[in-house]
């Protein structure tokens, strides 16, 4: 059998054990991965008690976390063109674990920034390389549905966390949920080691040496080994492939939606849980209705194919952002009660992450794959500024009494911005 066929028969063939087994552990990694990030907003009103910090020291954490993520998409994102997609998922793990240690050993506001900008970084490096690894691995016909459960492993593990949080936080601090998160991620690193699978679109670009490895790959899904030595890709490296005129225009389009998006993404991620408390709120009642957020995420992941294939993504994200948009300016003008805020935290986070799913299929199908990894880390790197925009941003006007419901309805407007930008792109890179 030669590459070419090869190929041809992974593209065209459906779903099988191997890859509902493989996309599971990635979930499982992604809901670790969520955990860890959304420890801070879960633990953010005893942090706050504890260090007596402000809404901007509160604020300034929360941006650090996602000031490490930028460093992480931007820095560490091209290992996985060069080492593989599974090499950077695992040095990922580790590096989020590192993170959570510092921050359950932290005892005042700068080692915790620290912690913070470390978890932030892994996060960042693994949020691109898994993303990759997924859309390369599944089947064409089933990429977008792979790519949408992945997706949904982040709520999912922030909803899992939010119900883990309550107990360990009532019988260990706040630490012992950062511990917690240590723990979990450092049990991931053996179990990657053992059944995480290599992209064989990265393998096939690989010299011949990887053939070995080519086949082992294609031995799980049942397919005969290829029986003649694999040519060596042309020296093309990652650089050039970056300065490619389309590739260039999608980094940089979608990277400024991705950047007006993360604003309002960030801060009701961030924020919502204070904000319940702060509205009178228990610790508990507030912490549920972070759960609501969580849980409306992990719905709106799952079903972001409905508007796809009503409207078509273009279309289709925008009823989500339009959506996202409203529910953001409500949550700051409901009544103040937990069923209320609890109702519309569901519909923020379902319309919120029905818009990322359908943004990040837009990006990734949109790319080359022999630099896939790395414009994937370009693009949110660009992201990311609105990440820690946001989050910043929201303390800022809180401290400087703007009030919830204005600070709900200003931090809503870069989602507009964020439709009109995706004009720009979207309609080239819907298929035909």
């Amino acid at each position: 059998m030669t590459l070419d066929d090869a190929k041809t028969r992974l593209r065209d063939r459906s779903i099988t054990a191997t890859h509902i087994g493989a996309l599971a552990l990635c979930i499982l990694i992604a809901a670790i991965d969520g955990f860890d990030l959304l420890t801070m907003a879960l633990v953010a009103p005893d942090i706050s008690k504890e260090l007596a910090l402000g809404p901007v020291a509160l604020g300034s954490l929360f941006s650090w976390g996602l000031g490490g993520a930028f460093f992480g998409t931007l820095l560490l994102s091209p290992l996985a063109d060069i080492y593989g997609r599974r090499f950077n998922i695992i040095l990922s793990i580790l590096i989020l674990a590192a993170g959570m240690l510092i921050g359950g050993f932290s005892s005042s506001l700068a080692p915790l920034a620290f912690g913070r900008f470390i978890t932030g970084a892994g996060f960042g490096a693994m949020l691109s390389s898994i993303s990759t690894l997924v859309v390369e691995y599944a089947p064409a016909k089933a990429r977008e549905t792979a790519l949408g459960c992945v997706v949904v492993g982040g709520p999912i593990g922030g909803f899992l966390g939010s119900l883990a949080t309550i107990p360990i936080s009532a019988h260990f601090g706040w630490r012992g949920v950062f511990f917690f998160g240590a723990i979990i991620s450092l049990l991931a690193v053996p179990l990657a080691l053992a059944a995480l699978p290599e992209s064989l679109e990265f393998l096939f670009r690989k010299r011949s040496h990887r053939l070995g490895a080519i086949n082992r790959e294609l031995a799980r899904f049942g397919i005969p080994p290829i029986d003649r030595p694999v040519a060596p890709p042309a020296k093309a490296g990652v650089g050039s492939g970056l300065l490619a005129g389309r590739v260039r225009r999608a980094i940089c389009v979608m990277g400024a939606v991705f950047c007006f998006f993360h604003i309002a993404f960030y801060f009701i991620s961030n924020w919502a849980t204070k904000i319940a408390s702060e509205l009178g709120l228990s610790t508990v009642a507030a912490i549920n209705v972070s759960t609501a957020l969580s849980l409306g995420s992990g719905v709106g992941a799952v079903c972001a194919g409905i508007p796809v294939r009503l409207w078509g993504r273009r279309r289709g994200v925008v009823v989500a952002l339009v959506g996202f948009a409203v529910m953001l300016s409500a949550y700051g003008l409901v009544p103040p009660g937990p069923y209320s805020l609890f109702l519309c935290a569901f519909l923020i986070g379902l319309c919120m992450y029905a818009s990322s799913v359908i943004l990040y299929s837009i990006m990734l199908t949109g790319l080359p794959a022999e630099v896939r990894a790395t414009a994937t880390g370009l693009t949110l790197a660009i992201g990311r500024i609105g990440a820690v925009i946001g989050p910043y941003l929201g303390g800022v006007l809180l401290a400087s009494g703007a009030g919830k419901p204005a600070t709900c309805i200003i931090l809503a407007l870069p989602i507009l911005v964020a439709i009109a930008l995706i004009a720009l792109f979207a309609r080239d890179a819907e298929p035909a």
